[in-house]
Parts: C-alpha cells; structure tokens; sequence
C-alpha cells in the first residue's frame, strides 16, 4: 500500500513476470470511526470500506466485523467480486492495518486531520528496507483465529450464465429427442424469474413462495433426471438457493426424501471423475448452514452427508473439492462447538470422526486455500475438549500433519493459525 503525492492510497501487487509493482486500485474511504455500526446489504457492521478497483468504475465495498478472522473477510470481498486470489494477503493486511486497536463492537478513534492512515515510519515502501519499531510504537495483537464462530458460505455466481447454460442444455436435450425430462417453454420462464429473483437479492424470503416453490422442483429434476454432464448449472443454482431460502431444506420429493437423498440417490457422488459436480453438490451442504431449516436438516442428516461427502473426496487432490469440503467442517465444527451443541455426547463423537477426515485434507491438499480451511475446521474442533484433543494428537498425528503443512506453505496465516492449534494442544 502506497500514499501517493495527491494524497491517496493506492495498493499494488509484485509482477513476477514483468520483475515490477503493478498498481491495482485506490483505496477511497473507510467508513466506521463513529463506533456505530454500518449497514450493508442489510446486515451491520463495524466497518465498510470503499475500494477502487478500477478507474471510472463505482467502488468496491468492503464489509468487515471486528469477530471476523481478516483473512475470511478478505477471501468472501475477492469471491464477492471475482478478484484474482493474488491480492488476498493485501485485501486482509488492509484490513488488519485499518482496524489496529479497535475492540469488538466499537471501531477505532478516527485518525487526527492529515495524519496518515497507514502510519509514517511503519509504512511498507518497495524497495526499502523497513527499520525495527520502537517499543512504544508495537502494533496491537492480532485477533485470535480460533475458535471459527461464523458459517461461511460459497454464494459468487454469474447467474445469467447459469440460465443461458440451461436453456442450450435444453435445447440439446430435445434436439436428441429426449422431450421427456426436457423443459417446456412455460418451466424455462419459472426458472428466468428464479434467477432474477436471484440476481436483485441473495435472499429469496420476501419473494412469491410460489416461484420458488416451482423454481425450484425444476431444479431438483435437472440435478437428478438430466444426463450427468449436463447436470452442473442446475447444481450451481441449487447451492445458491440452499443459502437463499428455507424452503430449499423443506423441500421433499415425492417419496419424502429431502435434497440429501435426492442428492443421493442421483448418483452425483459416486461420479468422482466429475470433480465440478461433486464440488457444486458440497457446497450446496455448505450453503444450507445460512438458514435454521437448513442447520436442522444439515445437523439430523449429518451421518449420511459426511458418509457421501467422505466418499466422494477422500484422498482427493482436486483444489475447488477440497476448498468445499474443508468448508463444510468448518460449518459442521461451528455448529457443534456452538452454545446449543457443544455439551451434546454426539458433537464429541462427530468432532472426533472429523478430525481423521481434517488431518487428511492439511496432509495431502496442496492449496492454500484448502489447508487453512482445514486447519481453521481443525482448530475450531478442539475447543471440544480434552478428548477430541487427544485424539487428534494420539490417533490422527495432527502435529505430524501440521509439520506437513508449515512446511509446504509459507504464508503468515498458515503460520498463525498453526501457532494457535499448538497452543491448545498442549
């Protein structure tokens, strides 16, 4: 990050290729000195950031609470708006250097007139080699990573590219002379008002239950009628509807079985030379966290996800399987460590099944990405208790699997949240 003569902050990203720093947009505003909370997309927080991408082009925001882990804030804003994953340490260094000092529920003091927000002599400037701080001038303590206390969900879509994708599957399918799980003409208009509803607002609980109800019965047709190479965007549109409404967890097909059965009973999991349709189907689980019916559903029917789910992945090195998959424990570890779920004998059990699963996933993926969720799912388990602790060190070799990741990944996060799991193995 660089304060230029005319007084803005501009962020830049070293080109290897090019051997150069590359300017990658202005940092306008940052909104939350006043201590009250800032809405955005109706929901408060204690800071939004406006970031300038591009020239000419309205800012970016940038929604951050002081709860949140810098890097998850940073990873869902780059997801949000189809960023390249490069500029994630930016995006949360940002994030860390505007938020020094302020506590939970109340934002920091703003910076007197003309001081410069990213400080004067602790500033990084390329080229020059940054002198030790003075004592007086320590940074205050990062926050802790575990334990995971917010679901996460996977919800970026281009969705007039889904509907498109759709419509030509469509026009293929009768062309083959398969009319009779086809759609007609009045069901492909349900599905564009769907993804309209879809494109206006993320959540579909203020729109006609009866679009959505149909909506989605569609859906689920393609995702377990439709020839499985065809199935993919009607398995994107269900992940996003998993997080939109309820009525995706109350929905029951004929024989009364919800989307984990129809899910199941559709084959898509046992098709592992089909990493995208595995992948889609994951975060679908995923994405069933944000609402209560879907937590419900997720939570009763967890043996038979994680059987599917373990099955389908297990031993995978596939980046975008194993992202969903390290997500969904992450879910699964926030909700048995949550106040209603922690004390229960089975959240125990399970968080002890999901640690074998977890120290595979730091052990054997190779994203980053992927290893820090795993290690953030890890973490947040061992809040669980003694037993689960022992039984990561004792059975699942946790310390031998972090060793694995410390060492393949040089990244100040891995390293963080590393440190913090030894920290409560001890």
């Amino acid at each position: 990050m660089i304060r230029e003569a005319n007084g803005s902050v501009t962020a830049h990203q070293w080109s290897q290729s090019t051997q150069q720093w590359l300017n990658v947009g202005t940092v306008v505003d940052a909104v939350g000195s006043s201590g009250k909370k800032k809405d955005y997309l109706g929901i408060d927080y204690d800071y939004v950031f406006d970031v300038d991408i591009e020239e000419g082009k309205p800012p970016l925001k940038l929604p951050y609470n002081l709860s949140q882990n810098p890097y998850e804030a940073a990873t869902k804003f780059i997801e949000d708006n189809e960023l390249p994953i490069g500029y994630l340490d930016q995006v949360a260094n940002f994030i860390t250097t505007n938020t020094q000092g302020a506590t939970i529920g109340q934002s920091s003091d703003p910076a007197p007139a003309g001081a410069d927000p990213w400080g004067t002599e602790s500033r990084y400037r390329p080229g020059e080699t940054p002198s030790a701080p003075s004592a007086s001038s320590a940074p205050t303590p990062r926050p802790k990573i575990l334990p995971q206390t917010q679901y996460l969900s996977i919800n970026t879509a281009n969705l007039k590219t889904i509907q498109k994708k759709i419509e030509e599957l469509n026009a293929q399918l009768i062309k083959d002379g398969s009319q009779d799980i086809a759609l007609g003409s009045a069901e492909i208009e349900t599905l564009r008002e769907l993804t309209k509803h879809l494109e206006q607002s993320p959540s579909l609980a203020s729109k006609p239950s009866s679009a959505v109800t149909k909506g989605l019965e569609l859906i689920m047709d393609i995702v377990t009628h439709w020839p499985p190479a065809q199935r993919l965007p009607g398995l994107d549109l269900l992940r996003l509807l998993a997080a939109a409404t309820p009525a995706t967890a109350e929905f029951r097909t004929s024989g009364e079985g919800s989307i984990v059965e129809a899910l199941e009973s559709s084959g898509v999991f046992e098709e592992k030379e089909r990493n995208n349709n595995i992948m889609l189907a994951v975060r679908a689980f995923v994405n069933l966290f944000e609402t209560g019916k879907g937590r419900d559903l997720v939570d009763t029917q967890y043996d038979k996800i994680h059987k599917l789910v373990q099955s389908a992945s297990e031993g995978t090195t596939n980046r975008n399987v194993a992202i969903a998959v390290a997500t969904l424990y992450i879910n699964y570890a926030v909700l048995f460590t949550s106040t209603s779920h922690s004390g229960l004998p089975s959240s125990m059990d399970r968080g002890i099944e999901l640690m074998n699963d977890l120290t595979g996933i730091i052990s054997i993926a190779t994203d980053s990405e992927a290893i820090y969720r795993g290690l953030v799912a890890a973490g947040t388990l061992l809040v669980l208790g003694e037993e689960v602790q022992m039984a990561a060190k004792e059975i699942y070799d946790l310390p031998g699997a972090l060793q694995k990741a410390e060492k393949g990944i040089k990244e100040p996060r891995i390293t963080r949240v590393i440190s913090e799991i030894r920290d409560l193995l001890q």
